[in-house]
Formats: structure tokens, C-alpha cells, sequence
């Protein structure tokens, strides 16, 4: 169990990662590391997104890759994910989950999005405007991507990955891709 929170309110960085922790390990008072703003808690064991993370108004970066996280539906995240309305990068990488829910595009300051190696992934919702960068290499199962002409045109930015979307490349026209990434008329 983690310590009492309310000791450590100035703590700006919080690194647990591979530490065996699963949704029950981290406490409803999250809330309290109120200047936090840097959270890694990849190679972990969670099924879902813990709820209490969205009360961490201040947090800038979010990474929760290699958790096994399988579900990520509406009814798992909580509706008040607005809560986290200063998240800026969000790193999922090598995760379970089939979707993503809808209400990611509340995440008004997100620049960057990483689902590198979902390989259950099959869709994308509508992503926030601010979105610069968008990494969903390796999602072989992905095949709707609902902000596709965003993503094409994130394509030319250097952080942005779209490679082995072998299913996104079958339900679209790839040679359109194909051009607009090698600028192609």
C-alpha cells in the first residue's frame, strides 16, 4: 500500500513502474499529490484505467504502457476525465484494449497520444484538436481511425507513427496513403 498522500502534496514526479500494482493499489486520496504532474505507471498489472487518477487536475503526463489494461469502454473510465484537463502526453503503449472511448476528445491540452503495439486496437474515436502527435504504429487490428484526414496530416510531423496498420491500410485507399506520405500528386 502506498503511503498516506496528503504528506507528499509538493511531490511533481511519481515513477512506479513495474512495482506489481494493480487498480486497488493506488488510493482514492491520488487527489492529494496536488502538484504532481509526471505519473509512470507502465509494466503494472491493470485492468482498467484506476478511476481515482482523474482527480489529478495538475498532471501533464500520463504513461501507463505494458499494463495489460484491456478495457478502456466509457463505463471504465470515469465521465469526468475532463478531471485531467492539463494531461498533455498520454503513453499506452502495449495494451489490451479494443477501443477508446469517445470522451478522450475532452482532453482539451493533449499534444500527444501514444498507442504503439495495441495490437487488440480496432478504433479511434475523434481526437482532440490539439492533438500534434499521434503514434498507433504496430495496431495491426486498427481499422477505423474517425479523425483520419487529422492523422493523414499529423503523418508529415516527425513524431507521428502509422506503420504495420495492416487492417486501416485493407478499409482505405493505400495508395492514398501511400502518396500523401511519400508527397506523391
Amino acid at each position: 500500500m502506498l503511503p498516506l498522500l496528503l504528506v507528499l502534496s509538493s511531490l511533481r514526479e511519481l515513477n512506479l513502474r513495474d512495482c506489481n500494482l494493480c487498480e486497488g493499489d493506488i488510493p482514492r486520496d491520488i487527489s492529494g499529490l496536488s502538484s504532481l504532474i509526471h505519473l509512470d505507471l507502465s509494466d503494472n498489472n491493470f485492468i482498467r484505467i484506476p478511476a481515482s487518477l482523474t482527480r489529478l487536475s495538475k498532471l501533464e503526463f500520463l504513461q501507463l504502457s505494458n499494463c495489460n489494461i484491456c478495457t478502456l469502454g466509457e463505463g471504465d473510465i470515469p465521465s469526468d476525465i475532463s478531471g485531467l484537463s492539463s494531461l498533455r502526453y498520454l503513453l499506452l503503449r502495449g495494451n489490451n484494449f479494443i477501443s477508446i472511448p469517445a470522451s478522450i476528445i475532452r482532453l482539451s491540452k493533449i499534444y500527444s497520444i501514444r498507442f504503439s503495439d495495441c495490437k487488440m486496437l480496432k478504433s479511434l474515436p475523434e481526437l482532440p484538436t490539439s492533438i500534434e502527435d499521434v503514434w498507433i504504429d504496430g495496431c495491426s487490428s486498427l481499422e477505423v481511425v474517425a479523425s483520419l484526414s487529422k492523422v493523414f496530416n499529423l503523418l508529415d510531423s516527425v513524431g507521428t507513427k502509422a506503420i504495420n496498420c495492416f487492417k486501416l491500410a485493407e478499409n482505405m485507399n493505400a495508395l492514398t496513403l501511400l502518396k500523401k506520405l511519400l508527397k506523391v500528386d
